[in-house]
């Protein structure tokens, strides 16, 4: 009887767990421009899922890895006083990021 218990919620939890895989996987195939888009969404369609309701998130470029950005903007500092917006324009970088650095 428990392993049939277990095996009911395995099944339940099955069909959210596919339903997500596939949303993410049609992201990242939007995102990285990977082929069998039109695949991954004719499966989606045959399951019901709305093709819009998740919205897809445009891929970040990490230009630096870890502790290379602080370094850069303490670069950029010691060439004289700057702004934030002019520390972000000259590492190509959104202000936001350079906030949590100074």
């Amino acid at each position: 009887m428990l392993g049939m218990v277990k095996r009911f919620k395995f099944y339940q939890h099955g069909d959210e767990m596919i339903n997500s895989s596939l949303h993410y996987l049609r992201a990242r195939t939007i995102r990285e421009g990977l082929d069998g888009l039109e695949h991954i969404e004719a499966i989606m369609r045959m399951r019901g899922l709305d093709l819009e309701a998740m919205h897809v998130p445009r891929k970040n470029k990490r230009r630096f890895r870890n502790g290379e950005s602080r370094a850069a903007v303490m670069g950029v500092m010691r060439e004289g006083p700057h702004t934030t917006r002019e520390i972000a324009d000259r590492l190509e970088c959104q202000r936001r990021s350079v906030y949590g650095l100074i």
